[in-house]
């Protein structure tokens, strides 16, 4: 932090290369395939957030430059309470999103499950005649 301040407030480079950083590291992190060690997935997330690290520092620097010295306290509240809430919210949507979409892909796949398909009936009756259970897998989807 002391570093962009001796340089006149220039903050954008170092923001600049922290979020190249930040894609290099992501970049590697979707390279990556279930083949995977442990430790292969250590090294992306270290760069990662050695990119975050040099990206937020100066961002925190440029935000309480020009804040005068007795409101920096409440600068620095605020600042905490807009990105605990911005969290909180970006994971709330993500999640909201993923769940819709969970809902219409199962609704998806089982929309041709029913007793007029002959296909699921044949394949229900081929497992009934593999397994020793009894019929009630066949009865639920016809019973439907």
């Amino acid at each position: 932090m002391l570093l962009a301040i001796g340089f006149g407030g220039e903050f954008w480079p170092y923001i600049m290369a922290g979020l190249l950083i930040m894609a290099a590291g992501n970049y590697w992190m979707s390279q990556l395939n279930l083949e995977i060690s442990p430790g292969q997935v250590v090294w992306p997330r270290v760069v990662l957030v050695l990119g975050l690290s040099i990206c937020f520092a100066p961002a925190n620097v440029a935000a309480y430059l020009y804040t005068p010295p007795l409101l920096r306290g409440a600068a620095v509240g605020l600042l905490s309470l807009l990105r605990n809430e911005g969290g909180s919210v970006g994971t709330s949507m993500a999640q909201t999103l993923q769940e819709r979409r969970d809902q219409f892909h199962t609704l998806r796949l089982g929309e041709s499950l029913d007793s007029l398909n002959q296909a699921v009936v044949s394949f229900l009756e081929q497992a009934r005649g593999e397994c020793s259970c009894s019929r009630p897998a066949i009865r639920l989807l016809r019973s439907s």
